[in-house]
C-alpha cells in the first residue's frame, strides 16, 4: 500500500474522517492525488458484513454503499429520515432536562 504514503491525510487525525460532518474530509479527499486508490481500498475491504464508517476516497459510508449497489436512494432517504427523527428526539429530551433543571432552582 505504497499509495498511502502519498495520501493528503497521512499526518492528519482520523477524527476528521469519522466525524458527523464529512464535508471537511471530502474537501481534503478532493485534493488528494491517491483518492481513487483509497476508494478502491475501502470498497474492496468493506465486503460482506463489515461495518462501514467514515470518509474514504471522498465518499461517505452511505455513498459507498450506494456505489456498490447495496443501498438504494429510497433506503438512504429512509435512513436519513430516521436519523433526523432521532436527533430531534435527543434535542427534545435535552430541552426537557434543561427545563426541569432550571425549574427546580
Amino acid at each position: 500500500m505504497d499509495w498511502q504514503l502519498e495520501a493528503r491525510c497521512l499526518n492528519m487525525g482520523w477524527e476528521v474522517f469519522f466525524a458527523h460532518k464529512p464535508h471537511v474530509a471530502k474537501r481534503i479527499c478532493m485534493e488528494c492525488p491517491v483518492s481513487s486508490e483509497c476508494l478502491s481500498f475501502a470498497m474492496s475491504n468493506e465486503q460482506g458484513e463489515r461495518r462501514r464508517f467514515g470518509v474514504f476516497g471522498g465518499l461517505s459510508a452511505d455513498e459507498r454503499l450506494m456505489l456498490s449497489g447495496q443501498l438504494t436512494v429510497d433506503r438512504l432517504e429512509q435512513k436519513r429520515a430516521m436519523q433526523r427523527e432521532k436527533a430531534r428526539n435527543r434535542k427534545r429530551r435535552q430541552r426537557a432536562r434543561e427545563g426541569a433543571i432550571s425549574g427546580t432552582t
